[in-house]
């Protein structure tokens, strides 16, 4: 299977401080990834190094086999242009309709007129079930909505790798798994790759084909495989208790 991310003996953090050090692990092409631990792990750090975001103290990340941070600046907006990213709160400009959130990056990277740009912003905005809101601002819809027409923007372009930060945070169960299945359809329909940061366990138990677990004392990944397979055979005591916290039933999609 294709690797589409490599990360090679990384060590990352902010000023002179170590979060995360000689991380080794790769994403292969169409799968989910989450990545989970406890506060101070080093998970969203982790995630803006692998977007390019952020340049690690050391080690490498390569995305389709070119070193993000060594490929010359014009190399690495063409792979970042591959790269659809969504925040917690979706990020969109206040003073902009959902629909001219989307066509900024249409206007930026491609050379579509205005009548393309309008039908890729309701096919993007179709796919997660906003089309009906492509004329209103961000304050008018809901924080669920917020969300995925975030990830109606992050998908603008095609990406072949979509990025999510805690995309679930401050939602309710219900909104919560709603979201969860849209990001799994999304995922499959576009064949992205799809790196998450999470703390939510049944949004990874639903719809993760593999999971890392950072812990802090090691500054690394303690267990990283299915999440059904860590639980059962894990022997480290801290990622029993985290996988076991809520002992909630689990189902996949």
């Amino acid at each position: 299977m294709k690797k589409i991310i490599e990360v090679k003996n990384l060590s990352i953090g902010y000023d002179d401080r170590t979060i995360l050090k000689n991380v080794t692990f790769s994403v292969n092409e169409g799968e989910i990834l989450f990545i989970m631990g406890g506060s101070g792990t080093g998970k969203t750090t982790l995630l803006k190094n692998l977007m390019g975001l952020a340049k690690p103290f050391d080690g490498k990340i390569l995305i389709n086999g070119n070193d993000i941070n060594m490929v010359p600046t014009d190399v690495k907006r063409a792979i970042q242009r591959t790269i659809g990213i969504t925040f917690q709160d979706g990020a969109l400009f206040g003073s902009l309709s959902i629909g001219e959130n989307i066509s900024l990056l249409l206007e930026e990277y491609t050379n579509m007129t205005k009548k393309q740009i309008r039908e890729v912003v309701l096919q993007k905005l179709s796919q997660v079930e906003l089309e009906e809101y492509v004329d209103y601002y961000p304050s008018e819809i809901s924080g669920g909505m917020r969300k995925r027409a975030g990830l109606a923007r992050a998908m603008a372009l095609n990406p072949k790798i979509l990025f999510f930060d805690e995309p679930s945070a401050g939602l309710d169960p219900i909104t919560s798994a709603g979201l969860d299945r849209l990001i799994y359809k999304v995922g499959r329909e576009l064949n992205a790759t799809v790196v998450i940061v999470s703390h939510e366990l049944d949004s990874a138990y639903s719809i993760s084909d593999r999971t890392i677990i950072l812990e802090k004392r090691l500054m690394g990944i303690a267990e990283m495989d299915k999440l059904d397979t860590i639980l059962k055979t894990t022997k480290n005591e801290w990622v029993k208790r985290f996988l076991e916290r809520d002992g909630l039933s689990r189902k996949s999609i």
